[in-house]
């Protein structure tokens, strides 16, 4: 498991790609992020997740560099399943996502 979020590389001395897991409620907005995120050979998803809860289970199983969340998700949202990956996983990296313009969402994250 990484301790730190310092670029991982691979047997070969290069730059491994960075291991994305993708989190959100809506599968058309998983599909087109991972369709730009694929393009992208320096990054890679290796798992994707529709709810907060679910982020948490693949991120402990696939120990991703970064995370990609939703804010507004069912069972756990965004939010919540961030602090308990920055809890769990403290060298992890979060990007949060949102379509909504509340400020209070930005303050939360």
């Amino acid at each position: 498991m990484p301790t730190s979020p310092s670029i991982a590389t691979s047997a070969g001395g290069a730059a491994a790609p960075t291991r994305i897991l993708l989190a959100d409620d809506h599968a058309l907005v998983r599909r087109g992020v991972r369709l730009i995120l694929d393009g992208e050979p320096d990054l890679t998803v290796v798992a994707e997740a529709g709810d907060g809860a679910e982020a948490i289970e693949m991120a402990r199983s696939e120990q991703p560099d970064l995370v990609i969340l939703d804010i507004a998700m069912p069972r756990l949202t965004g939010l919540q399943a961030a602090r308990e990956l920055s809890r769990i996983m403290p060298g992890l990296r979060i990007l949060m996502l949102t379509m909504y313009d509340n400020e209070q969402y930005f303050f939360e994250a």
